[in-house]
């Protein structure tokens, strides 16, 4: 059983738009994405340069068999308004609803992970992002410490489910969420 969310257009779930960097990047893909027709998981996300791509799970429910189906699509920025494009169908979610646990919504879970990777010196670019266990693990390019003359190394950094949560706590002003328990839907 799933409870759902009512989030008003003037909601600081939607936080800032001015945010520079990962931090507002991956906050514009998890407004795509919680905007999305429906429920995603696993995610996988390769962002080079401005090309950013998912591939992740769909929820697909049915009358006789609700099923999860792998989907990839690009997500698309239009001037800090991010749209995902090319997926089978693009019609939007219905307005307002999302995860009941604001720590749930990607929106809030990409915001969390952009400023940490803002914060780690230096940021990483180029990266491959995996939503794993409530956390993620983040695949990037760094500039060599050996070499100055433009090579790049790779470097892997996990960050946990605890650490995402705090870090929502920590951007999130508090009391701004209404949450209403509006229906229930089952998902396997």
């Amino acid at each position: 059983m799933v409870f759902r969310l009512l989030k008003r257009a003037d909601a600081a779930v939607a936080g800032p738009s001015f945010e520079a960097g990962w931090a507002g990047r991956l906050h514009g893909i998890g407004r795509a994405l919680d905007e999305y027709e429906t429920v995603l998981r696993d995610l996988a996300i390769a962002s080079a340069g401005h090309d950013i791509w998912v591939s992740a799970f769909e929820y697909r429910p049915g009358m006789y068999r609700s099923t999860w189906a792998p989907v990839t699509f690009r997500v698309e920025n239009y001037g800090n308004e991010y749209t995902v494009i090319g997926a089978a169908s693009q019609r939007p979610r219905a307005a307002g609803w999302s995860a009941l646990n604001p720590s749930e919504l990607w929106i809030m879970r990409f915001r969390a992970l952009g400023v940490m990777l803002d914060q780690s010196s230096p940021p990483p670019r180029d990266a491959v992002i995996l939503d794993v266990g409530g956390g993620f693990v983040v695949q990037g390019l760094i500039p060599s410490k050996r070499d100055q003359h433009d090579h790049w190394e790779t470097v892997t950094r996990e960050i946990d489910a605890e650490t995402i949560a705090a870090t929502i706590r920590l951007l999130s002003p508090v009391g701004k969420v209404r949450v209403m328990r509006l229906r229930t839907l089952d998902i396997a």
